[in-house]
């Protein structure tokens, strides 16, 4: 009967909690790599969760929501802890003392009398793996516990598989959650879990002491910081420390900026307004050369970009005019608004300053050019001519020729 009993456990229990221990451990080093644990914050419950659902097929529904029976209470240990945990974690000093050999630890002394084996032969073989296979599941206990990232303390030995079970087999309507059913299981085993190895979501930091906070949850072990603020206003910027500073009503997450900060004529904005702080005129604009008098005296005159250049002196905001350049072609004068024009972006020129004088006009029939027509700017006739023997008896018709009526007529 016994020995019936111990083939059977051997052949379907124990294989059944290593498959179980074993995903439990895969899946929680899946969920907790990196910073991230599986006891951690509402995001690394919510990990673990959609990692167990996604397993099993149900597309991250919560169990309260499933339309389909769910597998036995093992298959649906989706609580961080692990109930599996809970069972052998219990099993370990016991195992160390009664099987130290088949965990790998030396056998009593050679001068103390060997206990009385009550089984041997067949029996003593078959539950020879067991007693390897329940060390084995207590030593992987110990490392799927702090892969999981629980740190437990003043756990009470006395009722926690029982109700670790009780609460699995409670659940098989799926009407808890994973964190609904870890805390009543921790409550039951009269554990007192920390915030030591909760992960604050962002925006969040941990609260001072979380190694004496029972708690392992956002509300219990975090702070709101200013850094799940938004400062969503122009002008408005998230100040650069936020991720340390305490979201109270007091607190002021967001800082004024340039950004919003209207420049008066005669001044420009900054580059990056929106990172220049406390702002004001003299702060966030640059005086421009729209409102600068240029000294005329120096041959001096507004430069053509003045609004749009930042400066407040003659060097910076003026350009000099065509009135102090000397033509270098011959025959070329400089242009009769020379005191009022310069030669833009490309610099006084001939051809910005200069114009043809007379002495460049051929006048034709009886005109000639005008006395001092080097020194006259202009291309025409009416400008450049007169008519060439002035001094003779005009002939019948001539008398009211002027060199326009002269080039009309012909």
């Amino acid at each position: 009967m016994h020995l019936g009993w111990m083939r059977l456990l051997l052949r379907v229990a124990f294989p059944t909690l290593m498959q179980q221990s074993l995903k439990t451990a895969r899946g929680a080093g899946e969920v907790g790599q990196g910073n991230q644990t599986a006891s951690a914050s509402a995001s690394g419950v919510h990990g673990v969760t959609m990692e167990a659902e996604r397993q099993r097929g149900h597309n991250g529904k919560r169990p309260g929501e499933l339309t389909v029976d769910l597998p036995v209470p093992w298959e649906r240990c989706e609580s961080r802890l692990g109930a599996a945990c809970w069972v052998w974690i219990l099993q370990i000093p016991a195992t160390f003392k009664e099987h130290p050999a088949a965990c790998g630890l030396k056998g009593p002394p050679a001068d103390r009398a060997p206990r009385a084996r009550p089984y041997r032969g067949s029996l003593q073989a078959a539950t020879r793996p067991m007693k390897r296979a329940t060390c084995m599941l207590a030593v992987l206990a110990v490392l799927v516990l702090p892969v999981q990232g629980a740190k437990v303390t003043n756990v009470g030995p006395e009722a926690a598989a029982a109700q670790a079970f009780r609460s699995l087999d409670k659940n098989r309507d799926g009407a808890l959650t994973a964190d609904e059913l870890e805390a009543e299981i921790f409550a039951s085993a009269h554990a007192s879990v920390t915030c030591t190895y909760h992960a604050c979501p962002e925006g969040f930091r941990m609260k001072p002491g979380a190694a004496e906070i029972v708690g392992n949850n956002d509300l219990d072990c975090c702070d709101k910081t200013c850094q799940a603020q938004s400062c969503s206003r122009t002008g408005f910027r998230l100040r650069p420390d936020a991720s340390q500073v305490l979201a109270t009503a007091s607190a002021e997450c967001c800082e004024k900026t340039c950004g919003g900060f209207e420049c008066p004529n005669g001044w420009k904005a900054r580059s990056n307004p929106d990172q220049i702080v406390q702002p004001s005129q003299e702060v966030c604009c640059l005086k421009t050369c729209e409102l600068h008098v240029c000294n005329a005296e120096h041959d001096l005159t507004l430069r053509g970009d003045a609004a749009l250049t930042a400066g407040s002196t003659d060097d910076d905001c003026c350009v000099r005019t065509c009135r102090s350049y000397t033509c270098s072609q011959d025959g070329y004068l400089l242009r009769k608004d020379a005191a009022d024009i310069t030669g833009g972006v490309g610099g006084n020129s001939d051809a910005a300053c200069c114009a043809k004088s007379c002495a460049l006009f051929s006048c034709v029939g009886k005109f000639t050019l005008v006395d001092s027509a080097a020194n006259i700017v202009g291309e025409s006739a009416e400008v450049c001519c007169q008519r060439f023997e002035e001094t003779e008896v005009e002939e019948e018709g001539d008398a009211g020729d002027t060199p326009a009526d002269f080039f009309a007529e012909e």
